[in-house]
């Protein structure tokens, strides 16, 4: 099997694609700067190309460039991904996720067994040693993280070749010693080979969550609206519908509420737009914080905003709606003072869907707005 896994062949293809692998990190790096950390991936994959060329170069190249600054590159483009995943996963990462400090280890034992007393096999030990500390230690903190979750299959590759070094260490313990590292046999040049599995496994889980973050900020953005973080009415259509039909199997109550800030032209007019949005975002708050779980809050544009209330009967509706009034009233907004809210409930009766209740509502609304404001009325 040797004959198919030429050593040197195999170290030039893990250069050539962990190379290509960091033009591509770095490139989507450059072109999306909010996902912190993908650039350490590029400068990893990059030091990690570097090392595995200079190991391709030996016998042609001295042994301080080929063995002592070639594993020095290939387990500092290892460390490098801890920094990446730090910044990129987020949480708390413990000291010992980026272990510098192997470098203490491998460097003088590299150095002895190349001038000293040479022998492969313990610098083979060594740097396989590291190397498996360094993937498994990675492969923890990130478990550990609050991404973990999302990021199983860049879990998946630290672990996974943490395992494989584990295995090849044992392997290269038990058996005979080397004469060279490019005839160092099958299990060897496996492990090189399974570089490129790391790099292609980590980089694909690292875009795989990039796309699948932006991916869902876009879904939540076509539902809710940018200013106040409520739902829009796209959001405020598919939470209803499936609500609205299972009160009707389950014949239960289900009421909606919507209030309008009232002379709300004169906040703009008087404090300017900016302290008019605070104050659309401040109610926004109030009522997100006094709502129940099953409960749903959007903005329909404006200054209206409305309330879906399932299990609620009328005169819950009122009294829910009435502790809102009450609440936005007390509040003190930053360079505008006090405002009051008008409401109108509609509750469901026979076969109405949301428009009718809405309308209804509506309606109840403005007779709020005539009856003086700072009201509640039912529809």
């Amino acid at each position: 099997m040797t004959q198919f896994l030429d050593v040197r062949t195999l170290l030039v293809m893990v250069a050539v694609i962990a190379t290509l692998s960091a033009i591509g990190m770095a490139s989507f790096g450059r072109r999306y700067p909010r996902f912190s950390g993908v650039a350490w991936f590029a400068v990893a994959d990059l030091f990690l190309a570097i090392g595995m060329l200079l190991v391709a170069t030996r016998d042609y190249a001295p042994d301080w460039l080929t063995t002592v600054v070639a594993n020095v590159f290939s387990l500092g483009g290892l460390l490098l991904n801890a920094e990446g995943l730090r910044r990129y996963a987020g949480g708390d990462w413990p000291w010992w996720s980026r272990p510098y400090f192997l470098f203490l280890l491998l460097l003088p034992v590299t150095a002895w067994f190349t001038y000293v007393d040479p022998d492969v096999r313990i610098r083979v030990l060594a740097f396989t040693g590291c190397v498996g500390f360094t993937l498994c230690a990675i492969a923890v903190a990130l478990h550990r993280s609050p991404a973990g979750p999302r990021l199983r299959l860049v879990q998946l590759a630290f672990g996974g070749f943490a395992l494989w070094m584990a295995g090849r260490w044992l392997f290269t313990l038990t058996n005979a010693p080397m004469p060279s590292f490019m005839d160092a046999g099958s299990v060897h040049a496996m492990t090189i080979l399974g570089y490129v599995v790391f790099v292609m496994t980590k980089n694909y889980g690292i875009l795989r969550d990039s796309v699948g973050q932006a991916l869902g900020e876009i879904e939540a953005q076509a539902h809710t609206d940018a200013l106040t973080g409520l739902l829009n009415r796209r959001g405020l259509a598919e939470f209803a519908a499936p609500a609205i039909a299972r009160a009707r199997r389950q014949g239960s109550p289900f009421s909606v509420a919507i209030l309008d800030i009232d002379h709300f032209k004169r906040i703009n007019d008087a404090h300017g737009h900016a302290a008019g949005d605070a104050v659309l975002a401040g109610i926004a708050g109030i009522l997100r914080s006094r709502l129940r779980a099953s409960d749903a809050c959007a903005r329909l544009g404006g200054e209206e905003f409305v309330l879906l209330l399932p299990d609620t009967n009328e005169a819950q509706a009122l009294h829910v709606a009435d502790v809102l009034r009450e609440r936005v009233a007390s509040v003190e907004f930053l360079g505008v003072g006090r405002c009051t809210v008008s409401f109108g409930v509609s509750t469901r009766r026979d076969d109405a869907d949301l428009a009718d209740m809405l309308r209804a509502a509506d309606r109840a609304m403005y007779a709020a707005k005539a009856a003086g404001r700072n009201l509640v009325v039912q529809a």
